[in-house]
Order: C-alpha cells, then structure tokens, then sequence
C-alpha cells in the first residue's frame, strides 16, 4: 500500500518560501532585537505584521509592513496592545508608517506570477542587506 502525504501546490510552496525570507529580512534588518523594548533577548524574537497580512494582501510580504518582537512584546501586543504600539510605531517611523497607509490599499492579485516577481524582490533585498550587491 502506497501512503500519499498531503502535497503542497506550487503556490502554497512559493507562498511559504515568502514567508520565510520575509522573516529573514525583518529579523536581519532589526539585528534580531525587540523593536519596541529595544533589547536583545535570550529567546528568539518574533517577525510581525504591522498591518493584518490577511486584510492587506499588498502588505503581507513587504519587508516594511515586519517589526521584531520579543515573546513577551508580542503576546502584549496581541492581547490588548495593538493599539498602543501602533501610536509608539506612528511617532517613531511617521516615513515608514506613511509609507505603508498609502500602499495598504493598493491591488495585489495572488497568482504565481506576481508571487515569483515577489520573491524575486525579497531575495534581490535580501543580497543588498547582506552585502552581495
């Protein structure tokens, strides 16, 4: 008896991969430290959205929309401090933030070609982060 396991499609696969680069350059470009308490912490930090990723679809992969949060930052802020760290973030990025009201609206068709120009994007910021262009 042949078992088949659950096969990903091609799109959840180059969906994870975004994902998982996203996370790398949020982690990289915040030197794996908690954004809001500014320390470096012991445990592993957290890549998150700073809007929804599933409400702004345009947003779930841009490296700009991901702060880094320790455990303990990150629980808070999912358990009634969204709101106070979204005025900290307003008053300590207003470029980023601006940056990130006016794209949150724009169209962004999941399909895989615009996912594999997306990771190509992430992989280009990527090499330009880690010195290689």
């Amino acid at each position: 008896m042949i078992r088949r396991g659950k096969r990903k499609s091609g799109r959840k696969k180059l969906e994870n991969q975004l994902t998982d680069l996203w996370q790398q350059i949020v982690k990289l470009r915040d030197n794996d430290a908690c954004i809001w308490d500014e320390r470096k912490h012991n445990g592993p930090v957290h890549a998150h959205h700073i809007f929804h990723k599933s409400r702004y679809k345009v947003l779930k992969w841009d490296s700009m929309n991901g702060v880094t949060l320790c455990r303990s930052c990150h629980f808070y802020l999912h358990h009634g401090g969204e709101r106070e760290f979204d005025l900290w973030f307003m008053y300590n990025y207003e470029k980023r933030w601006q940056y990130l009201v006016e794209k949150r609206h724009q169209l962004f068709k999941v399909n895989m070609y615009n996912l594999t120009e997306k990771l190509g994007e992430l992989a280009y910021e990527m090499r330009k982060m880690q010195g290689e262009v």
